[in-house]
């Protein structure tokens, strides 16, 4: 998951600390600081993934130059205790991939200098060998002043005496956690962060200690440090009180799992005998059906004359079918009650009440059952009595009369589904002999127009599945029928582990079917226009740096990379030769008595024409090259939209092949998706509402949920 960090520093001289070696550390360069002459040459250190320098809209060119910007923040300060710069450390996402977690670090420092007005570079580092590979974070360093045309300014609002840094430090951290969330968010990414403490979050935990980096590397020097052995206590001790809660909850768990296998069981015997009782009363009536079907073509005659009693003999059988099915539905409540109350009371951990509560259900449920098997017995004599008395004129009515009683018997074994049983256990016994009735004797006014039809569960499949995953739904849907046909705690567990299967599928082909982020994101013309300008600009300066070097100059016209010192360049050389001619000139001329012109006069004035001669070499130097400059900034702005259009067309094409790329694995989600939801529609209508919610509940747990 990720991780929020955010933390703010202050780089002050009163800690003996420079921007100009905290600049070069983090960007992993060279740069020598103007003030002191000291140089810090960090360009053999690894890990740094990127450095920028990121401006405010309408910045000047030089700020661009670390160097240059860096020795500027120290020139501006004058006192011994000044705070030069100021650092802002925050962790990277490390599901976002290396161009998402620079553009988010870059987004952000492009916040700060356009509502400050500042200077920002931002370092991007990435995981240490021997640390944590999921530590990706970014070094952002801020000048403390405004940067201006030709060096920096004034001060920062927020760096102003008397601010209450405590709100700005608030706000920031307020506002990496947005930007971190949105980044998120776009990526399809579910993970979050939050600036807030535990205590805020409502989390009731202890936070924990953070070492730092000085004391990780030291431990991985093998290093003790007193922080190490104080950390290690507090974890020694949290993973002992964590030991402990958690056997006190598995003991708690085993005691619930016992009281919740005991409703289970008794449910399951309820079940059982509900079941066994139907298929006694099912044979016994088959048999007796065909004896009564072997004497019909000797009863003819008296069968003629007992019409009317049959019909009434079934009127009155009927009555007592819908008195049962009313003792069956009563049974459904009542054991369905049962199970709900215990389940209420096992989650309350008031197990006695459960158990005696259990205890009176199931008595009042046996209760029903002994009286349903009693009406039962009272209807099979009327059957049998109006099977014998029914009205056949003629042998073809006869053999007739025989098949339809044949097909009705089919009927009731094919309507005698396992999830009618679960909803109402005797209401397939019912039916059966329901069918048998209607016709077996039917109404004189009316004949039969149909027989009955069996209960279809099965919906279409669709045609285009992946082979892998046709046999993947395949073996969930004989998961389903055995769990129909048994019902016990194992086969919905295997069910579960099916359909935890088919979102495991579901889930990595949603991966595949989705783009990355940065791949789809509209072509943003302003920032590419930028980055093209930059790269311009960048090339015209190191091609007259060249040329320059060509023509046998000594100093660059530009300072143009971070190796580049700024002492090399026209600039500073003609800088340095107008300070040397105003300091000469300012000097006494010297002459002697009556003012007469000496050896000393003559050195002077020497000296005076060469510094003028220096300085205007520099800037004839100068003007070569800005000539130079604005020469190739007109011949690149020719050609600038044309260029700008290849870019665009590029990154166009890279977007259209990444989501062509995915088009192959949206189509298989869609047929898939659809299976998924037949298969799900499928054992809704196969398993009854306790069942459902078992599988239901085996299949959060595969996902890491609890009850």
């Amino acid at each position: 998951m990720a991780i929020y960090h955010c933390s703010v520093k202050a780089v002050s001289r009163s800690a003996g600390r420079s921007s100009t070696a905290a600049a070069a550390y983090r960007a992993g360069c060279e740069i020598t600081d103007g003030r002191t002459g000291e140089v810090h040459d960090y360009t053999k250190k690894r890990g740094v993934e990127s450095a920028d320098i990121v401006l405010p809209d309408g910045a000047p060119e030089w700020a661009n130059d670390r160097s240059a910007l860096w020795n500027a923040a120290e020139t501006a300060e004058r006192r011994k205790d000044a705070c030069v710069a100021r650092e802002f450390e925050v962790a990277l996402p490390f599901e976002l991939s290396a161009s998402e977690r620079r553009r988010l670090a870059v987004d952000f420092a492009k916040e700060m200098a356009n509502r400050e007005g500042c200077a920002v570079d931002v370092a991007i580092h990435a995981p240490g060998k021997e640390g944590d590979n999921r530590n990706h974070h970014a070094h952002i360093l801020r000048t403390t002043r405004k940067v201006g045309p030709d060096g920096l300014t004034d001060k920062l609002d927020t760096e102003k005496a008397g601010r209450n840094r405590g709100d700005d430090l608030a706000a920031v951290r307020t506002r990496w956690a947005e930007l971190v969330n949105e980044r998120l968010k776009e990526n399809g990414i579910e993970a979050r962060v939050d600036h807030r403490s535990l205590k805020d979050q409502g989390i009731d935990r202890e936070p924990t200690s953070h070492k730092g980096p000085a004391v990780a590397a030291m431990e991985r020097r093998g290093v003790q440090t007193d922080v190490g052995q104080r950390i290690g206590i507090e974890v020694a001790e949290r993973l002992a009180n964590a030991r402990a809660e958690g056997l006190q909850e598995r003991e708690l768990a085993h005691t619930s799992k016992s009281i919740i296998d005991l409703a289970g069981d008794l449910k399951a015997a309820l079940v059982e005998r509900d079941q066994q009782l139907q298929i006694k009363q099912r044979q016994e009536n088959e048999q007796r059906i065909c004896s009564s079907l072997e004497r019909i073509g000797s009863n003819v005659q008296a069968a003629g004359r007992a019409g009317a009693d049959a019909h009434f003999a079934l009127l009155a059988s009927k009555q007592s079918l819908v008195a049962a099915t009313g003792y069956a539905r009563d049974i459904e409540r009542g054991t369905q009650s049962a199970i709900e109350g215990a389940e209420r009371r096992v989650a309350e951990r008031d197990y006695g009440r459960v158990v005696e509560a259990a205890r009176r259900k199931f008595k009042t449920t046996d209760n029903l059952v002994q009286q349903i098997v009693g009406h039962i017995e009272h209807v099979v004599g009327p059957i049998a009595d109006a099977a014998q008395h029914i009205e056949i004129y003629t042998v073809e009515r006869a053999r007739q009369a025989k098949e339809r009683a044949q097909a009705a018997r089919q009927a009731a074994v094919a309507t005698n589904l396992p999830t009618e049983r679960q909803k109402a256990p005797v209401a397939p016994l019912m039916r059966s002999a329901a069918a048998v009735l209607a016709n077996a004797a039917p109404d004189p006014a009316q004949s039969i127009k149909s027989e009955p039809k069996a209960r279809a569960v099965e919906l279409p499949a669709p045609t285009r599945l992946h082979a892998d995953d046709a046999a993947l739904f395949q073996r969930t849907e004989q998961s389903i029928a055995v769990a129909q046909a048994s019902g016990s705690a194992k086969d919905i567990e295997v069910l579960a582990n099916r359909f935890r299967k088919i979102d495991q599928v579901e889930s990595e082909l949603t991966r595949a079917a989705t783009p990355n982020g940065w791949d789809t994101r509209p072509f943003d013309e302003r920032s590419a226009a930028q980055q093209l300008a930059n790269r311009d600009f960048d090339r015209r300066r190191e091609a007259i740096n060249a040329e320059a070097k060509a023509a046998g100059h000594t100093q660059l016209p530009f300072a143009v990379g971070q190796g580049t010192l700024i002492t090399s360049t026209f600039d500073h050389s003609q800088k340095a030769a107008a300070e040397a001619l105003t300091r000469h000139a300012r000097s006494e001329r010297p002459l002697g008595l009556f003012g007469r012109g000496t050896k000393d006069t003559k050195a002077w004035d020497t000296q005076m024409e060469a510094l003028e001669t220096n300085k205007a070499g520099w800037d004839k130097a100068i003007a070569w090259r800005d000539g130079k400059e604005a020469a190739a900034s007109t011949a690149d702005s020719a050609t600038f939209h044309k260029r700008l259009d290849v870019v665009r067309k590029e990154y166009t094409a890279k977007s259209d092949a990444a989501i062509a790329k995915c088009a192959p694995a949206r189509e298989r989600l869609q047929e898939f998706a659809k299976e998924r939801e037949r298969l799900e529609s499928l054992a809704e209508k196969a398993l009854s509402p306790a069942k459902q919610r078992e599988l239901s509940l085996e299949r959060g747990r595969g996902h890491g949920m609890e009850r």
